[in-house]
C-alpha cells in the first residue's frame, strides 16, 4: 500500500511539473487560515496530564506503613500470622487512620515512618462497622495529612493513592486515577452481612498492603481511605469519603468508639422486585421486616409491614439514604418519621437510642 501511494503521489508530481512547464498559468494564491484556538481558550479543555509530583512530596511524608503479628489457632498448633497495611498521620502527636480490618486480632503493631524510623502502636479505637480505627505511637511534630470536603467531589475529578502496596519494603506506592463513581453501597463481609456506604469509587489502583492509606485530591487533602478492591474486576477500588472519616476520627481518639444513634428495626430497601416478592404495592420506602420491643421504634408505635418515607424531613429509598439521615442525628435527639401503614400515610415522633455493639445488633438482626 505504502508503494502504491508512492507511485499515485510520484505520478501526480510529474502531471503538475508538466502542466506547469506547458501553460507558464501561475498558481492561484492560497491565503493560510489561521489555526483554531488553543486548548487554553476553551474551558475545561485538557493541555496535558497533572503532574502529581510536588503533591505526593508533599503527602508522601505523612503515609506510614502499619505492619501486624495476629495469631492463628489450629487444630494442632499457634502461627504468628503478619500482616501489612497503610495509615495516615492525622495529628502531630502521632494519631494515625487506618483501616479496622488491617489491625484487627492484631496483637502487635508496627508503624514505619516515611523517614525509616519503627514505632510500635496501640489501638485507641475501632469502629468495625465502619472498617476505621485510629492508632497512636509516641512522637511529636510529625507530618499530617488534611481532610478535605468529600462532598466537592465529582466523577472525572482527578485522585491520589498512596499505600504500603503488597508489604514492598521501600516508599508508599503511588498511583493516579479519577473518582469513577460515587454513593456507592459494597458489601465488606458477607457472614455478618456488613456494608459501607457512600464509598467513593476509582480506578486509580488499589493493592492489597494499600487499605488504610489516603486517597488524596489535587489539592493534597484526603478525601478518602482507600479501603477495598473488586477482586474480580480491573480497575475498581472503593474508599471511605472523607465526610466519613473525619467525624469517625473525632468520636474515636474522644471516645474510643463511634456513638451512633438506633431506632431498633431491622429494614429493607423496597424496589419493584422486593415489592413483589413482600407481596405489597409500595415500591419505594424502607420496610420494616422486624421491630424491637423496647427500642426507640417500638415506644413510639411503629410495626412490621410498615414503610418508612422518610425521617427527619429526608427522603429515604435506599439503606444508605436511610443510614445517612439516621446518622446526622445523636442518641437522644427526636425526629419525626413519616411511614406508609394500610395504605395511609402517617408520622410519629421518635427519641433515638444509642446504637448497641455491632456483635449484639447481629445477634438480634436488628442494624438500625
Amino acid at each position: 500500500m505504502r508503494w502504491f501511494r508512492w507511485i499515485v503521489l510520484t505520478g501526480s508530481l510529474v502531471f503538475l511539473v508538466a502542466c506547469t512547464t506547458t501553460s507558464q498559468t501561475p498558481l492561484p494564491t492560497v491565503t493560510p487560515v489561521p489555526p483554531p484556538p488553543t486548548s487554553s481558550s476553551s474551558p475545561g479543555s485538557l493541555q496535558s496530564l497533572p503532574s502529581i509530583a510536588d503533591i505526593v512530596e508533599r503527602v508522601m511524608p505523612a503515609v506510614v506503613a502499619v505492619n501486624t503479628e495476629a495469631v492463628q489457632v489450629d487444630f494442632f498448633f499457634q502461627m504468628v500470622v503478619p500482616g501489612a497495611g497503610t495509615g495516615a498521620i492525622v495529628r502531630p502527636d502521632g494519631y494515625i487512620v487506618t483501616n479496622n480490618h488491617v489491625i484487627e486480632d492484631a496483637r502487635e503493631i508496627t508503624v514505619v515512618l516515611a523517614d525509616g524510623r519503627t514505632f510500635p502502636a496501640t489501638v485507641i479505637g475501632r469502629d468495625p462497622e465502619g472498617d476505621l480505627a485510629v492508632i497512636k505511637i509516641e512522637a511529636e511534630g510529625l507530618p499530617t495529612v488534611s481532610f478535605g470536603n468529600s462532598r466537592s467531589l465529582r466523577i472525572g475529578d482527578w485522585v491520589i493513592a498512596l499505600g504500603n502496596a503488597e508489604g514492598l519494603e521501600g516508599s508508599s506506592t503511588v498511583t493516579l486515577g479519577i473518582v469513577s463513581a460515587l454513593g456507592r453501597t459494597i458489601q465488606t463481609d458477607a457472614a455478618t452481612q456488613a456494608f459501607l456506604f457512600d464509598t467513593i469509587q476509582t480506578d486509580a489502583a488499589i493493592n492489597p498492603g494499600n487499605s488504610g492509606g489516603p486517597l488524596v485530591n489535587l489539592e493534597g487533602e484526603m478525601v478518602g481511605i482507600n479501603t477495598a478492591i473488586q477482586g474480580n474486576a480491573q480497575g475498581i477500588g472503593f474508599a471511605i469519603p472523607a465526610a466519613v472519616v473525619e467525624p469517625t476520627v473525632a468520636s474515636l481518639i474522644e471516645r474510643g468508639r463511634v456513638i451512633r444513634a438506633y431506632l431498633g428495626v431491622e429494614n429493607v430497601a423496597l424496589s419493584p422486585s422486593v415489592a413483589r416478592q413482600l407481596g405489597i404495592e409500595q415500591t419505594e420506602g424502607i420496610f420494616l421486616r422486624r421491630v424491637l420491643a423496647g427500642t426507640p421504634a417500638g415506644r413510639a408505635g411503629l410495626q412490621p409491614g410498615d414503610v418508612m418515607l422518610k425521617l427527619g424531613g429526608e427522603l429515604v429509598r435506599s439503606d444508605a439514604e436511610f443510614r445517612r439521615a439516621l446518622w446526622r442525628y445523636r442518641p437522644g435527639d427526636t425526629i419525626v418519621v413519616e411511614f406508609l401503614r394500610n395504605g395511609r400515610t402517617s408520622t410519629v415522633s421518635v427519641t433515638l437510642d444509642e446504637r448497641p455493639p455491632s456483635a449484639a445488633l447481629f445477634q438480634s438482626s436488628a442494624f438500625a
